[in-house]
């Protein structure tokens, strides 16, 4: 009665879909799966325009960005953040980096945290998109986009400010760097928090450094300036602006205002002694607020501590005036005193968290406030036993002087160390009464041990060295000693700068060199560059002369002159006339001549005039070159020639010159540091070379030397030049002047490609074409040969279009309903689509669908919780025209809510009386079957039960066994293939799934060509490879070795091949354990030895964390999923000679592949053939390859200038002929030669039959000839 029910149901839904058959609908697909466009990207903006760059306690240092771009409709959009750090000049830079991955595109703004203070970073952002199934899972992520535009943003600076020293306060900030180096800063320092009436000191790299106002602590990344302030005891306010005046750079105005106070000057001085003690009387400054509301009260809070000790100082006592008294008991500790200043307003702290207070106070008698004595220069200090310790003469250099003076005395014979110094520096002396500040070269200068003058472990004087000084000049230096006091001035303390009379230096540098004038350059060395024998650096418009930087000379008493005489060897073997090892230079009958790096080269060059007079060159100044140094510059000079085996040649190109004219050119040495300039050079005459102009290249005519023909094109080669245009014409007719076509083919078109495309062209359509050559000279003047003769090729008859990609079920939640599935795929243009679906895997009772041109169909009219099978063809309307079928993908649809299907599972776990499992294990195997009237049983139970999927539990042997035998009766295969179900052997590591088809056909079985009566045996064993012994592959997962046999009664038959390929599959939990494109299952080819990589795919499931990995083989055997060790190259994946490439380049490095595209389908030429072979030969070639390979007996002698030809499959054997003997060191005989290639297996098959060896080899193709030599001579496995 159920079955009748059933039956029912469905004639009514066949009713349904017959009768809404119009209603089925189109939709629209979004698009291929593909990179979303460059984000655009700003600087966030709050209320008001102001930047979002800031800092807060939890995200520290941030910046706010915004960005603008689109993604696709369904799927989700992701960021990736990239920042690139301007380093400081003293830090190591840093590359663009990562910051923060996968930012969801509803983040928008987004605030980048945690960076660095005072730092310029670039920022740029890339998107990608993710694309989800209609279960949820991930389906495919897109690559990244293209960068955005970068922005270039300045965090804020970090500032802090403390007390200093007397009435000092100390600033330190971020040192900021741009690309063109360190920033420039306004530095605001108020007396109010609203900085009214403030100017800015302006810091720039002039104030920055070692003995400037601003120095660097390289190892904080700060800078740092004390500063002077007008009152003690007063708050100060401080900010900085970055003074920037690129805008590009996105910043703040300001940084945070920050709060430092001067100390309050305190003075100490002895009242009286009692038996008590001392009494010491502690008087300070008045804290200066700039407060006039009469409710503010200040009050001072004395501190007491120990010298010496950890312990904080402990209060005393609080008073309202500027006075207190203590009293010290005599032979107790050491103390010290901190005055603090409490500023109230209405009982209010008015400055809360700054401490206005005195640094620490030691009780000590003042000084009487005195001008300190005028500082003692002296010109040397001596030792008692009167050795010279240091003098200024002996320091003094030409761009440096050392001032010394002697020590500052108190009154008590003790040093003074409070004495500074001001030191300026002047060069007329009309300004040392009144010195400006820029003449200033020291300020408040405080000695240190590096002032220090001693001897032996005793203080004697003080130093201070000045750089910077010009040789040869004459310098003014004052010094005035300043020391501060604490003074009461009209009621108030203070602190008093007295100064002392000033001290004077005069200081003349020495000459920086010799001070001769430079002797005449002679002739020789002065003469034109000669760069090979007879051949001189002359061109139509430059000349090179050379002159020696030293050489020697020899007087000639009948002349009375001194001459030029060679010391240098002319070669290795050459005896110069002059050896000065051997012969005593005394300057009276030799001499040496040397420029030194004072001297400098002046050039002069004029046109000739017949009669010139030498003596009028004395009297011109030569302008051509001045200034030029005599450091030797020839690269070509071997100092090994020269007698003190040093570079002395120093070479002067002259350029602007007319062609075909006649020059006269003289040399005169100076010293111009002291006016000083040699007499003129022997002249030279020379005359540069005329143009000639030569005619413009008449090209060769051109021959057609490849052709390759599809339906609507033809692919031509010819004998490309370098350089050359080409205009190609072709009709239909063997008649140039009826052809209607023309083409003009550029030489960059040609630049990378080996032939040229004509397109748009009839079917089986004789085609004639002819090719001009056109050169074009380096004026711009054409010149084209003749027209080559006619060249005929045939257009195929149509093919038809490619199978279509991407085909599968939409990425969406509604893809899959009870009664509908949606389907998508990549639509091309110009073609319409066909979809075929079948509950049949071998679709009988198919129902076809003409989508027409879209990218996506729902079906609609199916039945609830079936499962569907479906195909996509691709339609060629033009040529009529049916591509192949994709692969075949299966989906079922969701279960109902009627009583139809509600409570039936899809999938039936086999237990029971169907199986029968060994209870224990026998030879190491475990035993499991459905054979006999288990198998009977079992197929009625599938043929009558609502189940779709049959899983064979064997995950849990009875104990450890190293092989699961699992012999099943063809009865039960034939069943389920009559049903359309699956058989799923569930094992620890992976999902066998034996799909309708694959061992049977529902009547018969093909594979031992037997009707009935067989039993199938499915042997499960642990994989005996491990990881590191496949070679160029990781290992990922071991999945088994998987054998099938089939049983004709006692006859066992392995089964190397199935009808239809298994379908393994594997589940894992981390997402990043598969790489799309790179991860996947491999069977190992028993009859090669080889590992197949076999069609993968996967699919992650985020919500529960778990993956699965599905791939298919039609043939048993050992398995593993993998991914290569080695990508070596990016188009390659899935290739038919993927593994063999990358085998090759596993072992030797393909040079002549500079990127990761090999191009297996392209036409070898015999350039490519050639380089390969010098890649697995591991030879360093160079532009002149096909010479070489010529003369290694790789090519004949009429193919070295036949580079872009194609290589014939003829030529690829004797070239593996060829490379077989280089490798092997061995010579084959003629006969051996001939047999080699097919005694040892090394011929090309294509479609099953071996390739003519008259037809053109391709890369792919001729790696696969390379691979198999080196299996054959053993440097592959």
């Amino acid at each position: 009665m159920k079955r009748f029910y059933r039956t029912v149901a469905l004639t009514l839904l066949l009713s349904l879909i017959v009768q809404n058959i119009q209603n089925i609908k189109v939709l629209a697909y979004t698009g291929p799966f593909q990179a979303p466009p460059s984000p655009t990207l700003k600087v966030d903006e709050l209320t008001g325009g102001v930047l979002d760059i800031g800092y807060d306690e939890y995200d520290k240092y941030y910046v706010g960005l915004k960005w603008n771009t689109v993604f696709d409709a369904g799927a989700a959009g992701y960021l990736n953040l990239y920042l690139q750090e301007v380093p400081k000049g003293y830090r190591t830079a840093t590359a663009r980096t990562l910051k923060e991955r996968g930012i969801p595109e509803t983040s928008n703004p987004h605030k980048v945290k945690d960076l660095k203070s005072g730092t310029i970073y670039y920022m740029d952002m890339t998107a990608y998109q993710v694309y989800f199934d209609p279960s949820g899972e991930v389906a495919y992520t897109s690559p990244e986009s293209s960068p955005s535009n970068r922005v270039k943003v300045l965090t804020d600076i970090e500032i802090a400010a403390y007390s200093y020293g007397t009435n000092q306060i100390k600033i330190e900030w971020d040192d900021v760097w741009d690309t063109g180096g360190r920033i420039g800063y306004k530095l605001y320092i108020s007396e109010n928090a609203a900085f009214s009436n403030t100017q800015p000191i302006f810091i720039g790299n002039a104030q920055i450094g070692e003995g400037k106002a601003v120095t660097v602590n390289e190892k904080t990344g700060k800078l740092e300036y004390i500063h002077t302030v007008r009152d003690p005891g007063r708050v100060y306010y401080v900010r900085i602006e970055p003074d920037i005046s690129n805008d590009e750079v996105k910043r703040t105005k300001y940084t945070k205002t920050v709060q430092a106070c001067s100390f309050i000057l305190v003075k100490t001085s002895k009242v009286s002694s009692t038996n008590d003690g001392i009494v010491w009387k502690l008087e300070w400054s008045p804290v200066v607020t700039g407060l006039s509301d009469s409710n503010i009260k200040i009050s001072y809070h004395i501190y007491r501590g120990i010298i010496g000790s950890s312990s904080l100082a402990q209060y005393m006592a609080a008073v309202d005036g500027r006075e207190f008294f203590v009293t010290v008991p005599p032979g107790k500790d050491q103390y010290y005193f901190i005055i603090r200043a409490i500023v109230t307003r209405n009982g209010e702290d008015v400055y809360k968290g700054i401490r206005i207070e005195s640094d620490q106070i030691i009780l000590m008698e003042h000084e009487t406030p005195s001008r300190p004595t005028t500082p003692e220069i002296v010109d040397f200090f001596e030792r008692v036993g009167g050795d010279r310790i240091i003098s200024y003469d002996d320091e003094l250099t030409p761009r440096s002087a050392t001032i010394l003076w002697r020590l500052p005395l108190k009154g008590n014979g003790e040093i003074d160390s409070d004495v500074t110094y001001d030191i300026w520096l002047v060069t007329d002396p009309g300004t040392l009464d009144n010195p400006s500040d820029n003449q200033k070269i020291a300020t408040d200068l405080k000695v240190g041990n590096n002032n220090y003058v001693n001897d032996g472990d005793t203080l004697i004087g003080y130093k201070y060295k000045i750089d910077g000084l010009n040789p040869n000049s004459t310098y003014y230096m004052k010094m005035v000693a300043k020391k501060k006091f604490l003074d009461t001035v009209d009621g108030v303390l203070q602190s008093v700068t007295y100064y002392s009379d000033p001290a004077f230096k005069i200081i003349i540098t020495p000459i920086d060199g010799d001070i001769n004038q430079p002797v005449v350059p002679a002739r020789p060395p002065v003469k034109i560059k000669e760069y090979s024998q007879g051949k001189y650096s002359i061109t139509e418009n430059s000349v090179t002369i050379q002159v020696k930087n030293l050489w020697y000379e020899k007087f000639n008493f009948e002349t009375n002159k001194w001459e030029y005489i060679r010391s240098e060897k002319l070669n290795e073997n050459d005896v110069p006339p002059f050896d000065p090892k051997t012969t005593v230079v005394d300057d009276v009958y030799y001499r040496k001549v040397a420029y030194d790096s004072g001297v400098t080269l002046e050039v002069g060059c004029i046109e000739y005039v017949e009669g010139m007079d030498y003596e009028e060159l004395k009297k011109l100044v030569p302008n051509k070159v001045t200034n030029f140094p005599v450091t030797p510059n020839d690269p070509n000079e071997n100092p090994n020639l020269n007698p003190d085996g040093n570079y002395h040649n120093v070479d002067i190109t002259l350029t602007d010159l007319e062609p075909n004219t006649t020059y006269v050119v003289w040399v005169r040495a100076a010293r111009r540091s002291l006016n000083l300039v040699s007499g003129p050079s022997d002249p030279i005459v020379f005359t540069t070379l005329p143009i000639i102009e030569t005619p413009a290249e008449k090209p060769v005519v051109p021959y057609f030397n490849y052709s390759f023909a599809s339906d609507t094109y033809i692919d031509l080669g010819w004998d490309f030049v370098p350089g050359y245009n080409y205009y190609l014409k072709y009709g239909i007719e063997d008649n140039p002047n009826t052809a209607s076509n023309q083409i003009t083919i550029t030489a960059q078109e040609l630049k990378n490609n080996t032939y040229y495309r004509v397109e748009g062209l009839k079917q089986d359509t004789l085609y004639y074409f002819w090719i001009q050559a056109e050169a074009i000279s380096a004026d711009g003047v054409s010149n084209k040969s003749d027209w080559s003769d006619s060249y005929s090729v045939r257009t195929l008859k149509y093919i038809p279009p490619e199978t279509p990609k991407g085909f599968g079920v939409k990425n969406s939640d509604d893809a899959i309903t009870k009664n509908s599935i949606t389907y998508e795929w990549m639509m091309e243009e110009n073609l319409q689509y066909i979809l075929e679906i079948s509950k049949d895997i071998d679709y009988k009772d198919l129902t076809e669908y003409a989508v027409g041109n879209n990218s996506e169909y729902t079906v609609s009219g199916l039945l609830s919780n079936h499962r569907y099978y479906a195909r996509l063809y691709a339609y060629d309307p033009v040529k009529n025209l049916r591509s192949q079928p994709t692969q075949s993908i299966t989906v079922r649809t969701l279960r109902s809510d009627d009583d139809f299907d509600s409570n039936e599972d899809i999938e039936d776990v086999i237990t029971g009386e169907f199986v029968e499992k060994g209870t224990k294990i026998v030879n190491n195997t475990w035993n499991i079957k459905i054979v006999g009237v288990n198998a009977d049983r079992f197929v009625q139970h599938v043929l009558t039960d609502n189940k779709l999927d049959y899983v064979l539990d064997v995950t849990n042997p009875p104990s450890a066994c190293e092989v699961i035998s699992i012999v099943i009766s063809d009865k039960v295969f034939k069943a389920l293939t009559l049903i359309g179900e699956n058989l799923i052997i569930k094992t620890q590591k992976v999902n066998l799934i034996i799909r309708p088809g694959v061992l049977t056909t529902d009547n018969s079985n093909p594979l031992v060509k037997k009707a009935s009566g067989v039993d199938y045996e499915i042997a499960i064993s642990l994989s005996k490879t491990t990881g590191i012994d496949v070679k160029n592959m990781t290992v990922k997962l071991e999945t088994g070795n998987y054998k099938i046999s089939a049983f004709e009664g006692a006859n066992k038959v392995p089964l190397n091949q199935v009808l239809k390929p298994l379908k393994f599959v594997v589940t894992y939990n981390d997402e990043d354990w598969y790489i799309n494109g790179k991860t996947s299952g491999f069977v190992l080819d028993s009859s090669t030895s080889t590992w197949t990589r076999a069609s993968t795919s996967a699919v992650y499931n985020r919500d529960i964390g778990q993956g699965k990995l599905t791939f298919e083989s039609l043939k048993p055997g050992e398995t593993v999923v993998a991914q290569f060790g080695n990508d070596y190259f990016d188009d390659i994946y899935y290739h038919y000679y993927e593994t063999v490439i990358n085998n090759v380049a596993s072992v030797h490095e393909i040079k002549s592949v500079p990127g990761r595209l090999f191009a297996p389908d392209l036409n070898a030429t015999l350039g490519d053939s050639v380089k390969l072979m010098f890649d697995v030969l591991d030879y360093r070639y160079g532009n002149t390859y096909m010479e070489e390979a010529f003369k290694a007996g790789l090519i004949n002698y009429n193919e070295i200038y036949a580079v872009s030809r194609n290589c014939t499959v003829s030529k690829a054997y004797s070239m593996i002929v060829r490379l077989f003997e280089l490798k092997t060191g061995t010579t084959l005989s003629s006969e051996k030669k001939s047999n080699f290639i097919s005694s040892n297996g090394f011929t090309v098959i294509r479609d099953g039959r071996p390739a003519s060896e008259d037809s053109v080899i391709n890369r792919g193709e001729l790696m696969y000839l390379i691979e198999k030599l080196l299996v054959f001579i053993g440097e592959i496995d």
